[in-house]
């Protein structure tokens, strides 16, 4: 008998978050009209891109280019 899979990783952030973030996740997802799992990516890779650009503008700064 196979082992089932595990749940994908934002469904693992979905049910790690409070019960209240959780209603908030879906009041959003049901405004949107897309599900949490879709909210929690975006939300990641906009975190994902923020961090990525804060590296880049110290590195910047590193090299003394501003």
């Amino acid at each position: 008998m196979r082992k089932p899979l595990p749940p994908p990783h934002d469904d693992r952030i979905y049910f790690r978050c409070s019960a209240a973030m959780r209603d908030q996740i879906r009041a959003i997802a049901h405004a949107q009209m897309t599900t949490p799992s879709t909210i929690i990516r975006q939300a990641l890779a906009c975190y994902i891109n923020q961090t990525e650009r804060h590296r880049t503008i110290e590195s910047l700064i590193e090299k003394d280019l501003v």
